[in-house]
């Protein structure tokens, strides 16, 4: 949902009766872990609440249902906060007299209303908040980014973040973030030359329009030592010495652990996966299920653990933890409104040997 100026403007005048910069600036920090200020450059109080707003409203409804939910979880005794949370979510009381089919509606016509985050955000909130951003910084320019991490789906969902932060900072004039499907970066498949021009062919276009492109591509663990991925960066930044930057060209690569990234481009770690990133993604539909905290505490994280650990039981496979999180939103979505069938749905559908 996106709110009109009225909406806006009260929502708006809600948070700054309710919080304090202090306050806005550690909400902020809690809820979606990002800081404040990499939303917003504005100086008065007023400014910052109204961008973070549209912030919101850009990332996605779910965002902008959290912000007011956190808010008010956070200054719920404020009269303000509470008229808006109640009138935009249309808050109706239960009785205690209801029978027990209409408590079944109830729980089914509030699973059309869970939070669903965005399964990508979940482990990446550092990773591209407090490490990958301070790279962009740059309005135009070909940049190079490595992580060693193989996963598709992690590829798929780095790309997808990525574009969809770039999209809500770039300024109005700046068209869409457009994402390249995957390029292998391997000699026994091509080139360094044949790859750096197909990059050149395919972006140049896009990039004259003050388009931003995310370019993925997949680096070969076979490498023997740095010389082809050296050569490749070189001829790609040849391929584009005399362009004239309207954005930027941003190259996504990832691999394995083993694998020898270019020299000259910006290294990061892999995103590591712990039951504390899993609990944090879950957390604003376990708050407001009608099933209770401990079901998602217990039953369903156990699931989870069972479904997405190594054979070790120290870290969970990026893989897996993806497909659950999907498989959960995805069974979340047909409105079941019984907890054991949905965890007997999610045990069965997820299946490793």
């Amino acid at each position: 949902m996106i709110l009109d100026g009225n909406q806006c403007r009260e929502l708006r005048d809600a948070i700054l009766d309710a919080f304090t910069e202090s306050d806005l600036e550690s909400l902020v920090l809690l809820e979606f872990r990002v800081l404040l200020e990499t939303i917003t450059t504005a100086e008065n109080l007023s400014k910052k609440v109204l961008d973070l707003i549209v912030h919101c409203e850009q990332q996605g409804s779910n965002y902008l249902e959290r912000l007011i939910k956190s808010a008010y979880d956070e200054k719920p005794g404020n009269e303000n906060l509470k008229r808006f949370h109640d009138k935009y979510f249309q808050i109706s009381v239960t009785t205690p007299d209801e029978d027990e089919s209409s408590t079944h509606e109830a729980a089914a016509s509030e699973a059309k209303a869970y939070l669903f985050p965005e399964v990508g955000d979940f482990d990446l909130y550092d990773l591209i908040s407090l490490q990958i951003k301070p790279v962009l910084r740059t309005n135009a320019g070909l940049i190079g980014i490595a992580i060693p991490c193989e996963s598709e789906k992690f590829r798929i969902k780095f790309c997808e973040r990525l574009k969809k932060w770039l999209d809500s900072v770039n300024p109005k004039e700046r068209r869409k973030v457009r994402i390249v499907d995957v390029q292998a970066l391997d000699p026994k498949i091509s080139s360094a030359e044949e790859v750096a021009k197909a990059i050149y062919t395919k972006c140049k276009d896009t990039l004259s329009k003050k388009r931003d492109v995310i370019y993925s591509v997949k680096v070969s663990a076979k490498l023997e030592d740095s010389s082809y991925a050296n050569k490749f960066w070189q001829l790609l930044e040849s391929e584009f010495h005399e362009f004239s930057f309207k954005s930027r060209l941003i190259i996504f690569m990832n691999g394995t652990d083993a694998t020898i990234f270019p020299d000259r481009v910006h290294k990061f770690p892999a995103p590591r996966f712990d039951v504390e990133h899993v609990w944090n993604w879950i957390g604003p539909i376990a708050k407001n299920s009608a099933w209770g905290a401990s079901f998602w505490q217990e039953d369903w994280m156990n699931c989870m653990n069972k479904k997405c650990s190594s054979p070790e039981r120290h870290i969970l496979i990026i893989e897996r933890v993806y497909n659950f999180l999907d498989t959960t939103v995805r069974l979340l979505g047909n409105n079941l409104s019984d907890k054991e069938d949905f965890i007997d749905k999610l045990r069965f559908e997820i299946y490793y040997d």
